[in-house]
């Protein structure tokens, strides 16, 4: 019997630590993680109305909005790698009234191919609305 009393206590004790509540990244943690490991690049510091939506299951979707400055947005765009490599900032003919498609480019990423579509434009006095979505596909 003390057996079997020791081994549900260890069977519960197991079962307790996988059902321990995990922490959970804020959205605005997850948007510039996202953005730092698909763009190679940040966020701007003083980005507001951040925020964030990802899913995977054959493929990886993830979606980022934030706002920012004009300059915030120009500094955004030029510190990327991947960004100034599909279109420099100079290509772009303006930041659009409202919101408008900007870029849509893919390029061979871990293992896969990542598609990049972005928009941006004008939400007020100086500041950019700017929505990043991607899709991953595994090539496994």
């Amino acid at each position: 019997m003390s057996f079997f009393r020791l081994l549900l206590g260890v069977a519960l004790l197991i079962s307790g630590a996988a059902c321990r509540k995990q922490a959970v990244a804020s959205p605005e943690a997850l948007a510039r993680e996202a953005v730092g490991r698909i763009l190679v690049t940040k966020i701007p510091a003083g980005a507001t109305k951040v925020e964030y939506s990802g899913a995977a299951m054959m493929t990886r979707v993830e979606d980022v909005r934030f706002e920012c400055s004009e300059a915030d947005f120009k500094a955004f765009w030029t510190g990327s790698p991947k960004l100034s490599e599909a279109m420099p900032f100079e290509s772009l003919a303006g930041i659009p009234s409202s919101l408008a498609k900007l870029l849509d480019t893919k390029w061979t990423a871990g293992g896969g191919t990542l598609f990049c579509h972005i928009e941006a434009g004008r939400v007020g006095s100086g500041q950019v609305a700017v929505t990043i979505k991607t899709t991953f596909e595994s090539d496994r």
